[in-house]
């Protein structure tokens, strides 16, 4: 299936969708049968072909404020600071495995600098019955079904397990870290959104990990030519390339996944590597994957934390306490 892509004008994010796919466009050309939107209030020409990532429900929702604070009571929206956020696709009946993904906008590491939307994350499959943990969004999933909204979907929680916002449209932190860890490809990712097959998307239960990589002056306009970062071949299957419009830029997000979060780090330590071969001052955190909490997996990635194969070998060091080797000596 041919997908038009349609760049939001400020950001571009969504052109790194087609980088990882074949046969897809850039805008709406002969041929297409569907069109992803990467802001679901961009404005579309009619086409009449399905559509991800708008509909003319979320476009009433996002500018209709009686409509929105209606939604936000009917689905228990709580304004509270925001402790974790959870992404999935919605087919238009259903939703897709959910993601749970700690994350930073912050431009440097320890939380500090300005904010650049995603700056780094760390995403583990929610094992537990998520709908049980939040009622409401089985409520979320019969109002999108009755819009008929396809496309991605951000939900927000607190610390106090309610819900603090839901979003729509395209996230680009969270579609590639999703995609990583994906059991299908990003096209197929692209079908299940439009109601077609698979009929489910699962993921594995991995742990990834991501940190935007730019270079200087970046997050400052550049003037000239569009200044791009090199990577070798074999490193762009982890490289998710996104212009930033505004500042005549290219920045490069880095995913990658693993059995434990050591392995991940080293991963994108290796990746981040590669890249500093091609270009001079890289700008990126290097706090990727640390200093993390999660919501319903916390005590799954604690267990991430330490590689299980030096666990294995802390184990076998112990040595056992027998009653052979009790002192037996008499006592006076």
């Amino acid at each position: 299936m041919k997908v038009g892509i349609i760049l939001d004008k400020n950001g571009g994010h969504a052109k790194a969708i087609m980088d990882k796919t074949e046969g897809n466009t850039l805008g709406i050309t002969l041929g297409c049968e569907a069109v992803f939107v990467e802001n679901p209030l961009e404005q579309v020409e009619e086409t009449g072909l399905p559509t991800i990532n708008t509909c003319i429900g979320i476009k009433n929702l996002l500018l209709n404020k009686e409509l929105k604070d209606a939604f936000n009571r009917q689905i228990g929206i709580d304004p509270a600071p925001v402790f974790s956020s959870f992404f999935s696709l919605f087919s238009g009946t259903r939703f897709s495995d959910w993601l749970e993904v700690s994350y930073s906008g912050r431009f440097m590491a320890g939380e500090v600098g300005c904010m650049v939307g995603f700056s780094t994350g760390t995403g583990l499959r929610v094992n537990q019955n998520i709908l049980e943990a939040f009622p409401s969004l089985v409520k979320l999933q019969e109002f999108l079904s009755k819009i008929e909204y396809h496309g991605e979907v951000l939900v927000h929680v607190s610390d106090r397990f309610t819900l603090v916002g839901v979003q729509f449209g395209h996230f680009y932190g969270h579609f590639s870290m999703f995609a990583e860890v994906s059991k299908v490809s990003v096209q197929d990712l692209l079908t299940f959104m439009l109601g077609q097959n698979p009929a489910s998307v699962e993921v594995h239960d991995s742990i990834v990990v991501s940190s935007l990589v730019s270079q200087f002056p970046f997050p400052c306009p550049a003037s000239g030519t569009i200044l791009s970062l090199s990577a070798p071949k074999n490193a762009e299957k982890h490289l998710w390339r996104m212009p930033v419009l505004l500042l005549n830029q290219e920045v490069v997000l880095v995913t990658v996944h693993g059995l434990y979060l050591g392995e991940a780090r080293k991963r994108l330590r290796r990746t981040i590597e590669n890249m500093l071969a091609y270009n001079d001052f890289l700008q990126y955190r290097n706090d990727y994957g640390l200093h993390t909490k999660f919501l319903l997996e916390q005590g799954r990635y604690e267990g991430l934390c330490t590689s299980p194969f030096q666990q294995k070998k802390e184990d076998s060091m112990k040595v056992p306490i027998t009653t052979e080797s009790v002192d037996k000596t008499p006592g006076v």
